[in-house]
C-alpha cells in the first residue's frame, strides 16, 4: 500500500497536469454530492403532508392547524364584506378564511405554504394616482372604478364647460392625486353645466312706426267745433 502511494506521488510529480485534472474531477464529484444532499433537505424529498380543511376557520386557528401538519400559511388576498345575511355573519366574521390553495385533501411536500384568502377587518385603501378633475365625468368614473371605487355621485354645478368635473369630494373634502380613501367610499363629482345667457328682446319696428304716426295732443290748443245745423244754414239764406 505504501509502495502504491509512493509510486502515485512520483507519477503526479512527473505529470503535474494530470494531477490537477484529477483534483478538479474529485472536486466536481464532491460538489455534486453536496448539492444532492442539500436539495433533498431543502425540498423535503420523500416527505409529504395532506392539506387540512381550513375554510371558514379563524386565521389564528388555521395557523395552528397547518403547523401541526408541517405546513405554513400565507395570506394571498383579503376581501372586505359589507352586507351579510344574519346566518353568515359568524361564518364570515373578519379574520375568517374564505378560500385556500392547494385545496383541502391535496398531498404536498412538508413545509409548503398554503395560500389563503381571508375576510378583511377593514376596507382596502387605495391611493388616487390619476387626476379625476378637469376631465369628463365618464373619464373620472372610469378612473375611480379601475381602482375599485364604484360608489360615485354626480352633482351639477354652474360652469363654462359642460360635463367637466370641477371638483371631486369625499366626506365634503376635496380629493385629488395622492389622496387615500377606502374602496367603499362614496365620491361626489361636481360636474359643470354651462349657464345660458338671458335672451335679448329687440323692439318691433312696426309698433314704433304706429306709435310715431299717432297725433299728439297739446292741452294748450283748443279746437273750435262748428255747431251750426241745417236750420241755421237755411235762416241765413233767407235774411241774405
Amino acid at each position: 500500500m505504501n509502495e502504491f502511494i509512493s509510486r502515485l506521488r512520483k507519477s503526479f510529480r512527473h505529470h503535474p497536469v494530470l494531477f490537477n485534472i484529477f483534483l478538479a474531477f474529485v472536486a466536481i464529484l464532491m460538489l455534486i454530492w453536496f448539492t444532492l444532499i442539500f436539495l433533498d433537505s431543502w425540498t423535503h424529498h420523500g416527505k409529504t403532508s395532506v392539506v387540512p380543511d381550513v375554510k371558514y376557520m379563524d386565521y389564528r386557528k388555521a395557523i395552528s392547524t397547518l403547523s401541526d401538519n408541517n405546513l405554513e400559511i400565507e395570506v394571498n388576498d383579503s376581501v372586505y364584506i359589507t352586507d351579510l345575511a344574519e346566518s353568515l355573519r359568524k361564518k364570515m366574521a373578519p379574520g375568517m378564511i374564505l378560500e385556500s390553495w392547494p385545496r383541502a385533501g391535496a398531498v404536498v411536500k412538508k413545509g409548503r405554504p398554503v395560500y389563503v384568502t381571508i375576510v378583511a377587518y377593514s376596507p382596502k385603501e387605495v391611493v388616487i394616482s390619476t387626476p379625476i378633475d378637469n376631465i369628463s365625468s365618464r373619464q373620472a368614473i372610469s378612473v375611480l372604478q379601475s381602482m375599485g371605487i364604484n360608489n360615485v355621485r354626480l352633482v351639477s354645478v354652474p360652469s363654462m364647460y359642460n360635463d367637466n368635473v370641477e371638483r371631486a369630494l369625499y366626506n365634503g373634502k376635496p380629493i385629488g392625486v395622492g389622496s387615500s380613501l377606502p374602496v367603499t367610499a362614496t365620491v361626489t363629482l361636481e360636474v359643470g353645466k354651462a349657464v345660458e345667457p338671458d335672451p335679448i328682446y329687440e323692439e318691433n319696428d312696426s309698433d314704433s312706426t304706429a306709435d310715431d304716426t299717432e297725433p299728439s295732443f297739446d292741452p294748450d290748443v283748443v279746437v273750435a267745433e262748428d255747431h251750426q245745423t241745417e236750420v241755421d244754414s237755411y235762416t241765413d239764406d233767407i235774411y241774405d
